[in-house]
């Protein structure tokens, strides 16, 4: 029961933050930003390259028909396990609902050739969509860089403990958020809470942390390890929530819509 009472507040989450103390006013309430994820295997006897190819042409369709931002990522397991079996996974994401909204039916109504172009390349048979809320804006100047720029993005499967709230949770976030801040991390952080056709995750949500570079990732590593930072998390998340063995992606964006981070 409880299992489903926190799974059913967090998917009310976007229409509820207004009124929660995570924002004591509209103009402190955090945007709330929807993702969707794909995972993909590539087509018998096709490579990147094929799909370079279809994601150049979609990316000029693209321009010329969605009335709304819409940015896009390509992961690639540089440590999962087991977790993530596909050849590739598709991060896309929208500034907010109402864009997603826009861009889905420009999609449903005129993508039908795009559509199969990538089909042909990359068959996708699992797409999830979620809020998301950024905690702590990348680092550095200019994210997320230009088309083909490269980063490293971590994801982690978190559950929330027995009793405990959204305003709970997000204590946790903010206050590792903060901390990394202090330490002079240039990650950025969000949460993403299953919304729509998530029903795979290991526990009540995702946090997905990016970084610019594998050289910015080892010294946050290094921080946590070696500076003590596993001493704040515990302190954090004693008694509010656990999230799994975190999973590193190689990450390449191939389309800067203009969505900002938060």
């Amino acid at each position: 029961m409880m299992d489903k009472l926190i799974k059913t507040a967090l998917l009310l989450l976007p229409f509820c933050l207004g009124n929660s103390a995570l924002a004591q006013d509209d103009d402190e309430a955090p945007n709330v930003g929807a993702v969707e994820i794909y995972q993909c295997n590539y087509a018998e006897g096709t490579t990147r390259k094929d799909l370079d190819k279809v994601i150049g042409k979609w990316n000029k369709w693209a321009d010329k028909n969605f009335d709304a931002p819409y940015s896009a990522w390509l992961l690639t397991s540089m440590a999962s396990g087991s977790y993530f079996t596909a050849d590739v996974g598709w991060l896309g994401g929208w500034q907010n609902g109402t864009d997603m909204g826009k861009v889905s039916q420009n999609w449903n109504e005129k993508g039908g050739d795009q559509q199969a172009a990538f089909d042909a390349v990359i068959p996708c048979d699992n797409h999830s969509i979620f809020s998301s809320v950024n905690v702590k804006a990348p680092g550095g100047e200019g994210w997320p860089g230009d088309n083909g720029a490269k980063s490293v993005t971590v994801f982690s499967d978190c559950t929330a403990a027995e009793g405990a709230t959204l305003e709970d949770i997000f204590a946790v976030h903010n206050g590792w958020a903060e901390h990394l801040t202090s330490r002079g991390s240039q990650a950025g952080i969000w949460v993403f809470l299953p919304a729509f056709g998530a029903d795979g995750i290991n526990g009540h949500y995702k946090v997905v942390t990016g970084y610019p570079s594998y050289e910015e990732w080892g010294k946050d590593h290094d921080d946590y390890t070696n500076g003590g930072g596993w001493r704040k998390e515990r302190e954090l998340t004693a008694g509010v929530l656990e999230c799994d063995s975190p999973r590193v992606y190689d990450t390449t964006l191939v389309r800067n819509g203009g969505v900002s981070p938060n």
